[in-house]
Order: C-alpha cells, then structure tokens, then sequence
C-alpha cells in the first residue's frame, strides 16, 4: 500500500497573489533601498543628519 500525499497549495496561494507579492516586495526594496542610498550621497557630499532628515521628510511629504 502506497500513502502519496498530493501537495496541494491553499486557495489564496495562486499564481496571481504570489505574482502580485513578488512584486510588492521588489518595488518596497527598491524604496527603501533608494531612502537609504539617498542618505549615503547626502553624508558622503558633506551633509551632517539634519540635511539626511531634511532629505527624508521631503522624500516623505509627498506621499502625506
């Protein structure tokens, strides 16, 4: 007698929701990736951390 168990995935767990959540997670990547490098090219062009939170704040106010 064989016992094969069939992996079955959950409903919610199709191609379209894991497509739509590969994406989500690369573009907040990117984001995130892009606040941070931001923060580097203010500090390495001789800002001190208020010039880095003025940077954020205006990177920030548009989506307020």
């Amino acid at each position: 007698m064989s016992t094969t168990t069939a992996f079955r995935r959950p409903a919610w767990a199709g191609r379209n929701y894991t497509l739509l959540t590969a994406a989500a997670v690369v573009t907040n990547l990117g984001s995130h990736g892009a606040l941070i490098a931001s923060a580097f090219a203010v500090l390495g062009m001789g800002g001190d951390g208020g010039d880095v939170g003025l940077v954020a704040a205006a990177r920030t106010l548009p989506l307020v």
